[in-house]
């Protein structure tokens, strides 16, 4: 499973419209749920600045999330743009695997 996480710092009058957008119902979703392979979003709220937010994208490969980009590209672009005043810092982290405990066990 390919993993995607994003660390986002949102304005303090944007937060409920950015967890509106960005969580398992929001447009980001909607949109990911346009393509196969698409496996779900998690929008995780930090304990500690109720402004920061982590997303985990899951797809079941990396060339699935490829392949989303690449055919749905300008709506991708128009959402992004879209969102923009609703942070004052966003990040990507990076693309992860996720690795199957018992898998790694038997090496």
């Amino acid at each position: 499973m390919h993993i995607i996480v994003w660390q986002f710092e949102v304005t303090q009058e944007n937060v409920e419209e950015f967890k509106a957008i960005y969580g398992a119902e929001g447009e980001w979703t909607k949109l990911f749920s346009l393509a196969s392979g698409y496996l779900g979003t998690e929008l995780l709220q930090s304990l500690d600045s109720n402004n920061r937010f982590i997303t985990l994208d899951r797809w079941q490969s990396r060339d699935h999330f490829e392949g989303f980009k690449q055919q749905h590209a300008i709506t991708y672009a128009q959402l992004d743009a879209r969102c923009d005043g609703l942070t004052l810092h966003e990040e990507k982290i990076g693309d992860y695997l996720k690795s199957d405990p018992l898998e790694s066990a038997s090496l």
